[in-house]
C-alpha cells in the first residue's frame, strides 16, 4: 500500500507526534524527534497525560497514559543503549512517576480524575473494579527494553515480570487488551533475556490464547477481535496465514480514502469523540500500514 497516499493526511491532520511517528516508520527521519513530539504530553510529575491516548482526555498524569508514551518509544526502536540525553532525561522522569503509582504489584488502569473529563466510558474510575495485567504488563516490558541492565530498575522489573508471568501461566486469559500487553512482555523477554526458563511456556500459552481470541472472519464487523489488535511479531504469533491475509484485505476493504475511522464509540461525550476521533485517523495509519507491511513483506 502506497504511503504517499496516507503522508499528506498526516501531515494535514494528525498530531505532531503522529506526523514524527509517521517520519520515523516510513521516511527515515530520526526517532528522536518522536521524543521531542511526547515531551509536550507530560507532566511535571513526570507521568503522561493530555489525551495522549485520545479516549480520556484528562490532562492529568495517569500509569496508562504513561504506558502508550513508553510503548511508542519502544515501537520507534529506542533501547537502553540508544538514548539520547533529551530523552534518556523523559524516560526517567516517567520511571520516577511509575515509582509512586504502583499498587500491590500492578499499575491502576485509570485514575480518579478521569471522571472530570470526557472520555470513553471504559476509562470511567471505578475503585472497585478489579485491576489486570493492563497496563502492568505493558510498563515492565517497557522498563526492560529502555532501562539499563545493571540498575535496580531494571532488576526489578524482571523480578516482577516473572511474578506476573508465573501468575498467567496459572490462569486463562482472553481479554484481547491484557494480551497485547502481555505480548509485549514476552516480546522483552525474548530480546533481553533469552534464557528466561519460562519463556518457551509463556510463547506456547501466549500464541494459543491469541489464536484462540481472534473472531471468525465473517464476524469482523465493528470492534471484534483481529490479528492486528496485537503488537507486530516476528512468528504473527502463529496464526493461520490465511486469516492474516483476511485481516489485510478487511483493513483495504475498509480504508476511507486515505484514513480509517476507529471502530468504536465512547457510549458517552459523543461530541468530544467525534473531535478525538480525528486524533485516531493518524494513530491508525501508522499502525495499520506498519501491521500491511509487516504482513507482506
Amino acid at each position: 500500500m502506497d504511503k504517499n497516499l496516507f503522508k499528506q493526511k498526516v501531515y494535514d491532520q494528525g498530531r505532531d507526534l503522529e506526523v514524527a511517528i509517521f517520519n520515523t516508520l516510513f521516511e527515515g527521519d530520526e526517532r528522536e524527534m518522536v521524543a521531542y513530539a511526547l515531551s509536550i504530553f507530560q507532566n511535571k510529575d513526570g507521568g503522561f497525560g493530555h489525551g495522549l491516548e485520545p479516549d480520556s482526555t484528562n490532562p492529568n498524569s495517569s500509569p496508562f497514559q504513561t504506558s502508550v508514551a513508553l510503548e511508542i518509544l519502544c515501537d520507534v526502536g529506542f533501547r537502553d543503549d540508544n538514548l539520547d540525553e533529551y530523552t534518556k532525561d523523559l524516560i526517567n522522569r516517567a520511571f520516577k512517576y511509575l515509582l509512586k503509582t504502583l499498587e500491590n504489584d500492578y499499575w491502576p488502569s485509570t485514575v480518579p480524575s478521569n471522571n472530570d473529563f470526557p472520555c470513553a466510558i471504559w476509562w470511567m474510575h471505578d475503585p472497585n473494579k478489579k485491576q489486570t495485567i493492563n497496563p502492568t504488563g505493558s510498563i515492565l516490558g517497557s522498563t526492560l527494553l529502555l532501562a539499563n541492565k545493571s540498575t535496580n530498575g531494571y532488576k526489578t522489573a524482571l523480578t516482577q515480570a516473572i511474578q506476573h508471568l508465573k501468575r498467567y501461566l496459572n490462569e486463562p486469559c482472553h481479554e484481547k487488551h491484557d494480551l497485547a500487553v502481555l505480548a509485549r512482555l514476552y516480546h522483552a523477554l525474548k530480546e533481553v533475556e533469552p534464557q528466561c526458563e519460562l519463556l518457551g511456556a509463556f510463547k506456547e500459552k501466549l500464541f494459543k490464547e491469541i489464536q484462540e481470541s481472534i473472531d471468525p472472519v465473517d464476524q469482523w464487523k465493528g470492534y471484534a477481535t483481529m490479528p492486528f489488535d496485537f503488537p507486530l511479531d516476528d512468528d504473527n504469533y502463529g496464526i493461520d496465514p490465511t486469516i492474516l491475509s483476511a485481516s489485510v484485505d478487511y483493513l483495504k476493504r475498509t480504508l476511507k480514502n486515505n484514513y480509517w475511522e476507529p471502530s468504536w464509540q465512547w457510549y458517552k461525550d459523543e461530541d468530544t469523540f467525534e473531535i478525538q476521533s480525528i486524533k485516531w485517523h493518524g494513530i491508525l495509519i501508522n499502525k495499520f500500514l506498519s501491521y500491511i507491511s509487516h504482513i507482506q513483506k
